[in-house]
């Protein structure tokens, strides 16, 4: 368990969440709050080793609060979760944390939250969200929907905390390549291979003029694949995952995240990218509409549409000196989910 003194009101605070040495957003995200925050506790429910270890994690977890309740300041669990397997962790911690006297806020990551609503119904969120003091949502939209479609009177909003850049970022260079990255799962609901169709279908009239990096895992020799059978090895660069100062140094030289993306929370690596001032091509889904406007800090299209994507990318090659302007516009909309912005919005709540 992780561990950090101070004498705040963090010291009260339990956060649990998956593997701290694993990969993802909600990682990416408890990374930043243990970065940031005067005090950090925390207990893993899963482990980057695999199934065994982290059933074993999650039933280590549950055993001991009842003894961390006993025996530690802490009195208030800060649980981070998404859909599937995470929230059916999740819902067991919510249920015993609940019954131990434990007050609870849940943070909702998951972008699929519609979908699994209309397959299990409200209710079944209703029972366990009803039991936290708070339960959170990454922007006013996904609160809105979880008031109006679940009735959850409880929602309030917190956007995902996003670390300040550790490397200066590199202005676009006049006369170069744009520079495309993507940085995410590798599967068809992120919108890769929609991307790849596109870079495949514009080959030559987008080579020496364009480059795309992606960063990621999950269906790897898929992509590797594509890019061989399709020539694509002057303009795509497959990197694997990249965290830290991987992830950094990719951020600080390239000049546009792309995202195009069929289902989304709130993307950190969409947030990371705005505070590196990179615009960003995406779509409108989740809760990006409320950090990226169409056109301001990047471009927005429609999931699937492929001549849309298609635009999107030749607007910045045919006007290079858009870059500039929406990556001022990026930064400063990044103070939305600075540390200090956010890590007192957590404080007020947890208060």
């Amino acid at each position: 368990m992780a561990k950090r003194k101070s004498g705040t009101i963090f010291d009260k605070v339990l956060f649990i969440g998956p593997d701290l040495n694993g990969r993802g957003g909600i990682v990416s995200v408890l990374r930043a709050y243990r970065d940031t925050l005067p005090a950090f506790h925390f207990i893993s429910t899963n482990s980057r080793r695999g199934l065994i270890p982290g059933l074993f994690n999650f039933v280590r977890t549950l055993v001991a609060l009842p003894f961390i309740k006993l025996l530690s300041p802490y009195t208030t669990l800060d649980i981070h979760g998404a859909n599937g397997k995470s929230w059916a962790r999740k819902r067991l911690i919510i249920n015993f944390g609940h019954l131990l006297g434990y007050k609870i806020v849940f943070h909702m990551h998951g972008g699929e939250l519609r979908k699994y609503v209309a397959k299990k119904g409200p209710e079944h969120y209703m029972k366990c969200f009803r039991k936290c003091h708070h339960v959170v949502f990454l922007t006013d939209a996904w609160t809105k929907y979880a008031q109006d479609v679940l009735g959850c009177t409880n929602a309030v909003t917190l956007m995902n905390i996003v670390p300040t850049p550790t490397i200066a970022k590199q202005p676009h260079t006049d006369g170069a390549p744009i520079s495309l990255v993507y940085l995410g799962y590798i599967y068809k609901e992120k919108g890769i291979f929609d991307l790849l169709d596109v870079i495949a279908s514009n080959r030559d009239r987008w080579l020496g003029h364009l480059s795309l990096t992606i960063g990621g895992q999950w269906n790897e020799d898929q992509v590797l694949n594509f890019i061989k059978d399709n020539k694509l090895d002057e303009i795509v660069k497959f990197v694997g995952w990249v965290s830290g100062d991987a992830k950094s140094m990719i951020l600080s030289t390239t000049d546009i995240l792309i995202l195009p993306s069929y289902y989304e929370g709130l993307p950190i690596s969409v947030l990371e990218a705005m505070s590196y001032a990179m615009p960003v091509i995406t779509t409108p889904v989740g809760g990006i509409p409320e950090v990226v406007t169409d056109g301001v800090e990047g471009t927005l299209f429609t999931p699937g549409d492929k001549a849309a994507l298609t635009h999107a990318i030749d607007k910045y090659i045919d006007n290079p000196g858009l870059i500039a302007g929406q990556s001022r516009a990026a930064l400063e909309k990044s103070q939305m989910f600075s540390p200090l912005r956010i890590s007192s919005q957590l404080s007020q709540i947890i208060e």
